[in-house]
């Protein structure tokens, strides 16, 4: 009758086959897994870029690898990579084939985006501060300590000489890191002229550890006034009126 009137037939329902209806915990783990994938890939990239003299670290393509996980909301700079063990803001900072000008763009574009300065891919993990100090990347070391990384972290690592095959490994803290990189370069013969900028991290590590050991010394003193006046309250409470 409705082809007789000219109006057009209702829509017939649309039939889905029940194999390939999820439920809504299914539904979940496929969203958590593609979601992984996207953090994996965009990962991958990464590390093809910072090792790539062809096609390097840069703020665009940083962005570009990024751009996908950040608009669905599934962005995790935090989350430590299984290929390498290491967060996106650890391997900008061993980025190859750069000047630290362009580290220090992403470094601050990643910070931005809520990457963490603290954190390392487990125990002993080699840290944002721990990688830019051993490469004597003093920029970038500035940067890093101005949002709070602690230059007492610990990290294993290992870091080659400049102008040779030779490499350092060890479990250093940064400023520990720089201090054995420079014997090491001096006792190669390096010039110190290349060693100016290892020099720079190591004079920049002391006052941010100097400034840190102030500030745990401050923050000890407060706690120790507060404690004081509520303990000086409860025996004020506890002592009887004067008669």
């Amino acid at each position: 009758r409705r082809r007789e009137r000219g109006q057009a037939p209702p829509p017939s329902p649309t039939r889905t086959s029940k194999r390939l209806r999820l439920s809504s915990e299914e539904a979940l783990i496929a969203r958590i897994d593609a979601a992984r994938k996207r953090q994996e890939n965009a990962h991958f990239h990464l590390l093809e870029m910072v090792s790539s003299k062809q096609r390097p670290l840069s703020l665009a393509r940083l962005r570009a690898v990024l751009k996908d996980l950040s608009e669905d909301g599934t962005l995790d700079l935090n989350r430590v990579n299984y290929i390498n063990s290491s967060t996106f803001l650890v391997d900008v900072c061993r980025s190859r084939h750069v000047v630290e000008g362009v580290i220090l763009k992403c470094m601050k574009d990643l910070v931005s985006r809520g990457a963490e300065v603290n954190k390392t891919g487990g125990d002993e993990g080699m840290s944002p501060l721990a990688v830019c100090s051993a490469r004597g990347m003093a920029q970038c070391v500035k940067y890093l300590l101005a949002c709070g990384a602690n230059p007492g972290l610990a990290s294993r690592g290992r870091f080659r000489l400049w102008g040779s095959r030779a490499t350092m490994a060890g479990v250093k803290t940064p400023l520990e890191w720089v201090q054995a990189m420079l014997l090491a370069e001096e006792a190669a013969g390096v010039e110190q002229e290349h060693l100016r900028s290892l020099k720079q991290c190591g004079r920049l590590l002391e006052a941010g550890g100097l400034l840190a050991e102030l500030r745990g010394i401050s923050r000890g003193r407060a706690g120790q006034a507060d404690r004081g006046e509520s303990v000086t309250g409860s025996q004020a409470a506890a002592e009887p009126e004067g008669e």
